[in-house]
């Protein structure tokens, strides 16, 4: 999707700059609907971080005749969730991978990603959000009420400047706040899917990320005789978050806590996404195909090129010859020798159907051998249709495709060899010639390779193995077990998950909530569900996570006020958050699960109502613990510890 747009006129504002803007995870801050106004409002919205607005200003960003031009450039939105999709569009649009995501981490405390999310604080009210509305405030003065929507909740004159050219598809669903207000990103392109208008998703991302460019780029909105230089000097994700909360946002908390909150975020994202260019983006399973090696025939190098994907070793005529070949080896040590998460998928087979035992023996020798320590995945080769084949003068059939599958599966035997039967079971051949797929066929194969070819114990897809790492796991090895989590089916997820949480996301998933996630955890990867403990039930709210999880095993709970630390495989909790829990009178705090620490970095996997499910951050030890001093930790005894997940417990 890209947005075409005109040239700036007004030269006197704008500054020819590069600007990233990355988006972030994050549940707005909930506050009662709005009754009346009174000069107490000006204190609420600070207070609940309602984007900043000079009250005494001009706050027309363009001239009257604004109709006619937008920003210079081409905004390009891809990726299939809410996140990837801004991270797309902001570099598309010119942003470093640092500005992007310290501009996320501010965007995640805003809107978790909604671009029709509206200030909570009026979503029940009455106003017209393209019209202007004043009160007097405490020092008497004529004012603008400020009502956030959008990506970072623009408000008042920036508001209406926003809608004044929106198309008119994009405004109707921000003007429907009952159906659309208060959906996060991800909650939002679900819905829309659900209606058969998931490219409107798009479309309002490339007009709200354009628009804010054109903002920063107009340099209007910073502090009052300071025309701050957006591109320097910042050289970090961390000093771009801070800069843009100070400088673009400005919320009343301006504190160091408050900033380190924004710029764990940014940290987080910036480790997700640095390496990804929109393209990337664009490819389904983009985070598992980066670490991804494809070899094979034909076949597969028409799946290379429908779905784009540059990691490939392929030849038309390969068969066992030439993957035994020292070239072809050479090519494909290359590609895995610095990157141990690297996997090699094998599509082979169709050439030489009479080849299986040296197929299997190659795929052995190799695996323990130049291959050792990655993952290796021999493919099932796909149906033919036989007509047609031989209609072309190929005599294949798909009995001796039967075969060969069948003698694959009972040959491959080395540590981290496993055959892929999906492809054999799950695939319709289309296409015209009988052996090669169209780009519909490729697009199916290519699917079933990430969601059905998973060899590891747990089952799933290729990202679905859902098998932890002694000692701790990386950001992309905790992906696996976020997608695992996110993507179980429900049998699976009622098993380790059971009834008895109530879930105040108001979401018809209960993997949603962060306290779904820890209790998750624990009952899946410890030894509570491999069928030596109780499942836990509940574990009270976020806040009490820790301690609840420590009193039902009697693990130890260690508090950050005591000098604790994090530690990979532990439950954390903390005071605060942004859900209100009446039962308690205090707010709900938070809970993930800590999976790996590295240094000062620490990579946890969290679930929020923000979220859509598990998500994994990595966050700057210090700067995260200053953001939370009541962090509390319960550490996961080794020996307790069920790498395989207790479904094979």
């Amino acid at each position: 999707m890209k947005w075409q747009l005109c040239r700036l006129e007004w030269s006197k504002w704008v500054r020819v700059r590069r600007v990233l803007v990355f988006s972030f995870l994050a549940a707005l801050l909930v506050a009662s609907p709005i009754q009346a106004l009174n000069a107490s409002r000006e204190d609420e919205w600070s207070t609940y971080d309602i984007f900043w607005f000079d009250p005494d200003e001009d706050l027309s960003l363009v001239p009257a005749d604004r109709s006619n031009c937008g920003l210079s450039g081409d905004i390009m939105v891809s990726g299939t969730d809410a996140t990837g999709k801004i991270w797309s569009a902001l570099i598309s649009g010119g942003l470093t991978p640092e500005q992007a995501a310290g501009v996320m981490g501010n965007i995640q405390v805003e809107s978790g990603f909604g671009p029709t999310r509206h200030e909570n604080s009026f979503i029940n009210s009455d106003y017209n959000i393209e019209e202007k509305y004043t009160y007097v405030n405490s020092n008497g003065k004529t004012v603008e009420v400020s009502y956030g929507i959008g990506l970072v909740q623009w408000s008042a004159g920036r508001r209406r400047n926003l809608l004044a050219n929106m198309p008119a598809d994009q405004k109707a669903l921000l003007l429907d706040r009952e159906t659309y207000g208060r959906l996060n990103g991800d909650q939002l392109l679900a819905q829309l899917e659900e209606e058969g208008r998931a490219n409107l998703f798009n479309d309002m991302i490339a007009y709200q990320v354009n628009f804010l460019i054109q903002e920063l780029n107009a340099g209007r909105y910073f502090e009052p005789g300071n025309d701050w230089n957006y591109q320097g000097p910042f050289v970090t994700q961390a000093d771009f978050a801070r800069a843009f909360m100070l400088n673009f946002e400005r919320p009343k908390d301006q504190s160091e806590a408050a900033q380190a909150g924004r710029v764990g975020f940014a940290e987080s994202y910036y480790q997700l996404y640095r390496d990804a260019s929109p393209t990337d983006m664009a490819v389904p399973g983009a985070e598992i195909t980066k670490n991804t090696v494809f070899v094979g025939d034909q076949r597969m190098a028409d799946i290379c090129t429908t779905i784009g994907l540059e990691n490939c070793v392929t030849n038309q005529w390969a068969d066992y010859a030439w993957l035994a070949n020292q070239d072809t080896r050479s090519a494909i040590r290359a590609r895995i020798q610095n990157n141990p998460q690297a996997t090699v998928v094998i599509g082979l087979g169709l050439n030489d159907l009479g080849n299986a035992a040296s197929y299997a023996a190659e795929l052995n020798r190799q695996a323990a051998g130049n291959w050792a320590g990655h993952r290796v995945v021999m493919l099932s080769v796909a149906p033919i249709d036989e007509s047609l084949a031989a209609a072309g003068g190929n005599s294949t059939t798909n009995a001796e495709i039967e075969a060969f599958n069948t003698a694959m599966q009972g040959a491959v035997s080395a540590a981290g060899v496993s055959f892929c039967s999906s492809l054999a079971q799950n695939v319709v051949y289309t296409g015209t010639d009988g052996i090669r797929y169209d780009e519909s066929g490729n697009e199916s194969v290519y699917s079933a390779i990430v969601n059905g070819c998973g060899g590891g114990s747990a089952g799933g897809g290729m990202c679905q193995y859902g098998v932890l790492v002694t000692g701790g796991m990386n950001m992309e090895q905790a992906q696996e077990i976020a997608d695992f989590y996110n993507t179980a089916d429900r049998d699976l997820l009622d098993q380790f998950l059971p009834e008895g949480l109530s879930n105040p996301c108001d979401a018809s998933d209960k993997r949603w909530n962060c306290v779904s996630f820890s209790r998750w955890f624990v009952n899946y990867y410890t030894d509570l569900g491999a069928g030596n403990g109780s499942i836990m039930t509940s574990v009270g709210n976020g806040v009490d996570a820790a301690g609840y999880v420590a009193n039902h095993t009697r693990w130890q709970l260690s508090s950050a006020r005591d000098g604790a630390l994090p530690r990979a495989y532990s439950v954390f909790s903390y005071e605060g958050g942004s859900k209100w829990c009446s039962s308690s009178g205090a707010y709900c705090g938070h809970t993930g699960v800590i999976v790996g620490v590295d240094g000062n970095s620490v990579v946890t996997i969290e679930a929020s109502c923000g979220s859509s499910g598990g998500k994994v951050h990595v966050y700057d030890m210090e700067n995260w613990m200053n953001a939370h001093p009541s962090l509390e930790f319960t550490y996961i005894p080794d020996d307790a510890i069920n790498l395989e997940g207790g479904a094979n417990g």
